[in-house]
C-alpha cells in the first residue's frame, strides 16, 4: 500500500467526513505552483490552497511579511481586540470602492482575516 493511501485510511479514521477532500494525496512540500506528495509525485497546483492565492506556496516576500508579522502577533480576531492593518485595509478598500453619486458612506466587513494583520497588504 502507498503512503496516500496509508494515510489516508488513517485521516478516515480519527477525522469526520464534514472537511471533505478534493484529491486522495497528502502534501510534502510546496514551491510556487507545484505540489510534491508525500510519494515524491509532483502536481501543479491550480486551485492554491487558503493562505496561497495567487502569489504560489513559499513566495519570498510573503515568507518575509510573515516573518515579519509573527514577531508582532501571530493572529487575533478583530472582534476580540482590534488591529491597526484591518483599519488600515478597510481604509484603503473604502477608497477604491464606487458609491453611490452624492454619498460619502461606506464600510468594508471582512469575514476571513487572511492577509489582514500583514502590514503590506496591497
Amino acid at each position: 500500500m502507498e503512503k496516500n493511501e496509508l494515510l489516508l485510511l488513517e485521516r478516515n479514521k480519527h477525522i469526520p467526513q464534514g472537511p471533505f477532500n478534493v484529491h486522495p494525496i497528502f502534501v510534502e512540500k510546496a514551491k510556487g505552483a507545484i505540489i510534491t506528495d508525500v510519494e515524491g509525485k509532483e502536481y501543479i497546483d491550480f486551485a492554491g490552497g487558503i493562505g496561497v492565492n495567487n502569489v504560489g506556496h513559499c513566495n519570498e516576500e510573503v515568507l518575509k511579511a510573515v516573518q515579519d508579522q509573527i514577531q508582532k502577533y501571530i493572529h487575533t480576531c478583530f472582534h476580540v481586540v482590534m488591529y491597526e492593518p484591518y483599519v488600515e485595509l478597510a481604509k484603503r478598500l473604502n477608497e477604491m470602492t464606487p458609491r453611490k453619486t452624492g454619498s460619502t458612506y461606506s464600510r468594508i466587513f471582512c469575514c476571513c482575516a487572511i492577509g489582514l494583520s500583514e502590514p503590506d497588504v496591497a
